[in-house]
């Protein structure tokens, strides 16, 4: 697709950006790797978005820099939050953060405020994929290609990006040197490996995996927590904030797995009477209760079952331990940080496109009650894709 078919076919979204922005964008731009391959699903996703939100007013606060990359996912992510907004928590979000108003939240609701951000992730086995169909061109032939051990799936720093990048520029020198395109063989590293399976008709076609059995921990370098911080002087007013979250992260895919981050990360298999909850969970409890109990930060006090009994001997024990969970010292979220007071939740959109809501259940400064009653989500989550739009 050349620039004049792309401004055909999406007149809204083209009509928005500047006209020499293809020029200027770097190879590995989602839009022009999306113009150059013909990926309609995703420029008819952002047409949609652009369609559906005021993305006029959004675009003014880039200053024409959408050629960067990471300016241009930052802009998605606004029309991503806006529409979150429309489908569940705001019925016209006013847009604040405009060139003469700089430092101001994204949106205005009613009565709170939303800002939104985006958790990227190291995404360069797609430089696997463009590699492959430019080899491959229309050939018969689709390639499995696996993230090993040596390949970190949860890069998202300097460092271990670079890694990354290492990995794969060594993987496409061997595709470059080895791989023949009439019959393929299979091409390995200690970090990727791709295989090829023919079959009877139509062009190359691709397909990812990682091994899911090894051991990921849900957002291990703590940036979740960390852009949060970075948005604790946004509120403005006294007024809430709500923190729209774009997460990219492949480790993070369940709503129990931000609450883990927020609000901190249950145990259970627990005596009743050994139950070891955080004071400060505790404290907390009067006025969120139903919700602490529905997210396993608290036993319910309601719940009059008995113990069970448990035989131990020296080679076994028997029985059957009761669950009572809690939140123990130590094991509270970031959410309990007192710098976060003005933050009255977070509204997450997994890279699955799944979306929760987790409410600051430890701040008496904002009222966070209501804003999570217009959900009541508890552990829920919802869809939001181009499908929704």
């Amino acid at each position: 697709m050349d620039q004049m078919e792309f401004e055909c076919k999406y007149p809204t979204l083209s009509a928005l950006l500047p006209d020499d922005l293809i020029n200027r964008c770097d190879d590995d731009h989602p839009l022009k790797i999306c113009i150059d391959r013909d990926r309609e699903p995703a420029l008819e996703m952002w047409s949609k978005l652009v369609e559906q939100s005021p993305a006029e007013k959004l675009v003014k606060t880039y200053d024409n820099n959408l050629y960067s990359r990471g300016k241009f996912n930052a802009f998605v992510t606004e029309l991503w939050c806006y529409q979150a907004l429309i489908q569940w928590l705001c019925e016209d979000p006013q847009v604040l953060d405009l060139p003469d108003k700089q430092g101001m939240p994204d949106f205005a609701c009613e009565d709170f405020d939303v800002d939104a951000t985006l958790l990227q992730e190291a995404d360069e086995e797609y430089r696997i994929r463009r590699k492959l169909e430019d080899v491959m061109d229309n050939l018969p032939y689709i390639g499995r290609l696996s993230l090993k051990s040596e390949f970190d799936i949860q890069a998202t720093t300097h460092e271990r990006w670079s890694e990354n990048e290492e990995a794969v520029d060594d993987f496409i020198n061997l595709i470059e040197q080895d791989l023949n395109p009439d019959d393929p063989e299979t091409i390995e590293t200690n970090a990727l490996r791709v295989e090829f399976e023919e079959k009877e008709q139509g062009s190359f076609a691709w397909i990812g995996t990682w091994d899911r059995r090894r051991g990921i921990k849900p957002d291990d370098e703590g940036k979740i927590a960390e852009r949060l911080r970075t948005k604790a002087d946004q509120p403005r007013n006294g007024r809430p904030l709500v923190v729209f979250i774009n997460c990219e992260h492949t480790s993070i895919s369940s709503a129990d797995e931000v609450r883990d981050i927020l609000i901190g990360e249950p145990y259970g298999f627990a005596i009743r009477e050994n139950v070891d909850l955080s004071p400060r969970v505790q404290s907390i409890s009067n006025e969120w209760e139903d919700y602490l109990i529905e997210i396993s930060a608290i036993p319910n006090p309601n719940d009059k079952r008995e113990i069970a009994f448990i035989e131990k001997s020296e080679d076994s024990s028997t029985g059957k331990y009761r669950s009572f969970p809690a939140i123990r010292p130590g094991d509270e979220g970031v959410f309990q940080e007192d710098d976060l007071d003005q933050i009255a939740g977070v509204m997450l959109r997994m890279k699955n496109s799944n979306v929760c809501y987790i409410p600051n259940t430890y701040t008496n400064t904002v009222d966070a009650r209501s804003i999570y009653e217009n959900l009541g989500w508890k552990l829920e989550t919802f869809k939001l894709t181009s499908e929704d739009l």
